[in-house]
C-alpha cells in the first residue's frame, strides 16, 4: 500500500512539472507523454516522439491520470509582480495595484452531468455547480488576483506560493447552500484553514441568475472577498501570527478601493474611515479603540467568543487601526519594526514566543499605556480620537 501511495505522489509530482509520464488512454491504449495544456476539459498530452499534441476528454481518463491533471501546473504560470504595475511610498508600502492585462484563464472541466464545473486563472482555481460564462471567470480572476498582487506587494517577504499549484474557490449558486457547506450566515465568504480554500456564495461576487444563465450584476461590495483572500495567500504564514495581526492586515486590505484591474490601497486613513462608516457603522472620529494590551494578547479562541456575543465588530477595525499604525504611523512612519516582527514570527516557525518578539519589535521598551499614548497621539494628527 506504501508503495503504491509514494507511486501515486510520484507521479503527480512529474505531471506537475509537466515531465513524461505513462497515459492509459480510453481505448485501453498506453502513451508516454507530458502535459502541454488544458483547454475546455480536454488535456493536451505531447507524446515523446512527437509535434503534435493528442487531445483527450479529461472525464474519459482513469481516476489516476484525472488526478494527475489536476495536479499540473502550467510552467509558463507568472511570478507575482509580473503582471502588475505598483506604485508605492517612500517606504515600499504599495498605493495602488493596477493588472497589466486581464490574466488568462482556462476551462479546465465543463461536466454537465455531474455538475462539476472548474475554471483556473494564473493563480486560482474556481470549482462550481454552475457553469459561468467567460465575462464572469474574468471577472473573478482579476479580483482574486489582484488581491494576490497586492498582498506579495507588501514589504513583508512574504512570496505567497499556492498550496498545490492553485488557491482553491468554492463557488455556491446560493446563500443558503454556503451556509449549508458551513459558511456563517450574512457574511459574504469563509478562508477555511483545514482545507485552504475560500468558500463563496456566488451573490457577492455580484453574480445573479437571469433565465437560464448567470449574469454579472454589479462589482461592488467584494470586500468581505478581500479579506478572505488575503488569509488564503497568507496561509502558510498564519499558524505563527497572532490573530490581531491576522485579522487586522486582512481588514487593512478589505478597506482598498476595487476596480477593474486595479486597487487602490491607502496613501493616507481616509479609505480606512470610509471603510469603517460604510462597512462597520463607526461613523464617527471618536473611536472606541480595544486597549492594545487585551488586543495583541487576545487567542483565537477569545476572538471567537467576542463575535459570537455580539463584541467582535470592535476587535476588528482595532486590529485593522493597530495594523495601520505599525505600517504607517510608529516610530519612523516606515513600518520597519512591523516588517522585523513578522520575519521573526516566520523564522520561529512556531506558535510559541511571541510575546518575546512582540515586546522587542513593537513594544520596544514601552509600557502598554505608553504604546497606548503613541496610538493616540498619531491618529490625533487625523483628527482621530481614541477611547
Amino acid at each position: 500500500m506504501k508503495s503504491r501511495i509514494a507511486f501515486l505522489l510520484l507521479a503527480l509530482t512529474w505531471a506537475a512539472r509537466g515531465e513524461l509520464r505513462t497515459w492509459t488512454l480510453p481505448d485501453g491504449r498506453t502513451l508516454n507523454a507530458r502535459i502541454s495544456g488544458i483547454e475546455d476539459g480536454r488535456v493536451l498530452l505531447m507524446p515523446a516522439n512527437g509535434t503534435t499534441p493528442v487531445t483527450i476528454i479529461t472525464q474519459a481518463l482513469h481516476s489516476t491520470d484525472r488526478a494527475a491533471v489536476d495536479a499540473w501546473v502550467p510552467p509558463a504560470r507568472r511570478a507575482a509582480g509580473v503582471n502588475a504595475e505598483i506604485t508605492r511610498n517612500p517606504s515600499g508600502w504599495p498605493l495602488t495595484v493596477v493588472l497589466k492585462e486581464d490574466p488568462a484563464f482556462t476551462v479546465v472541466e465543463e461536466n454537465r452531468e455531474e455538475r462539476r464545473f472548474i475554471y483556473r486563472s494564473d493563480h486560482f482555481e474556481f470549482s462550481s455547480s454552475e457553469r459561468l460564462n467567460g465575462q464572469i471567470v474574468r471577472e473573478f480572476s482579476r479580483l482574486f488576483e489582484l488581491t494576490f498582487e497586492s498582498v506579495a506587494a507588501m514589504p513583508l517577504q512574504l512570496d505567497p506560493e499556492a498550496p498545490r499549484g492553485y488557491f482553491k474557490v468554492v463557488l455556491f449558486s446560493t446563500v443558503a447552500q454556503y451556509v449549508a457547506a458551513g459558511g456563517p450566515a450574512r457574511s459574504g465568504g469563509l478562508y477555511r484553514g483545514s482545507t485552504g480554500e475560500v468558500m463563496v456564495p456566488l451573490p457577492s461576487l455580484g453574480v445573479k441568475r437571469t433565465g437560464q444563465r448567470w449574469m454579472m450584476d454589479n462589482r461592488e461590495g467584494n470586500q468581505p472577498l478581500l479579506h478572505e483572500v488575503t488569509h488564503q495567500v497568507m496561509g502558510p504564514w498564519l499558524t505563527v501570527l497572532p490573530v490581531w495581526l491576522i485579522e487586522g492586515s486582512a481588514e487593512y486590505m478589505a478597506a482598498a478601493r476595487y476596480s477593474v484591474r486595479k486597487l487602490t490601497l491607502h496613501a493616507g486613513l481616509d479609505s480606512i474611515l470610509g471603510f469603517l462608516k460604510d462597512q462597520m457603522g463607526v461613523a464617527t472620529r471618536d473611536i472606541d479603540l480595544r486597549h492594545p494590551q487585551r488586543l495583541m494578547a487576545m487567542d483565537y479562541d477569545k476572538w471567537q467568543h467576542d463575535l459570537a456575543y455580539g463584541d467582535g465588530i470592535k476587535n476588528y477595525y482595532s486590529a485593522m487601526l493597530l495594523f495601520y499604525y505599525y505600517a504607517h504611523l510608529d516610530g519612523d512612519g516606515t513600518g520597519r519594526a512591523l516588517m522585523a516582527y513578522f520575519r521573526a514570527r516566520v523564522a520561529s516557525r512556531s506558535p510559541g514566543n511571541d510575546s518575546a518578539d512582540r515586546d522587542k519589535h513593537l513594544l520596544r521598551g514601552r509600557t502598554w499605556e505608553a504604546l497606548w499614548n503613541d496610538v493616540a497621539r498619531a491618529l490625533a494628527v487625523y483628527k482621530i480620537k481614541i477611547s
